[in-house]
């Protein structure tokens, strides 16, 4: 399947389908992805404010792309305000 149709896929149903492995927290959300085609390689570019490098991961497995994570408080700050999602996070793509 190339691109554009995992794209057109991904467009119809904009709500992540966790899985028995996506992570079991109060709350699971959804960032959004690009998700592009180039000449040797799929490029994925995500907003993923917050995520530290060991707290992210990437799978492709069975034709299906899996992005999981989760986005920590920083405990030494005072938030006035938490506009972008903390916790888990889990995005698949087929």
């Amino acid at each position: 399947m190339n691109a554009n149709a995992m794209m057109n896929r991904e467009l119809q149903n904009q709500h992540a389908r966790p899985s028995s492995s996506a992570p079991l927290t109060a709350r699971v959300y959804t960032p959004r992805f690009d998700l592009w085609e180039g000449a040797d390689e799929f490029v994925l570019y995500g907003d993923l404010p917050g995520v530290r490098p060991d707290d992210l991961e990437i799978e492709f497995e069975d034709g299906r792309l899996t992005v999981r994570g989760r986005v920590q408080a920083e405990a030494e700050r005072k938030y006035l305000s938490v506009e972008y999602g903390l916790g888990d996070f889990y995005r698949e793509f087929l």
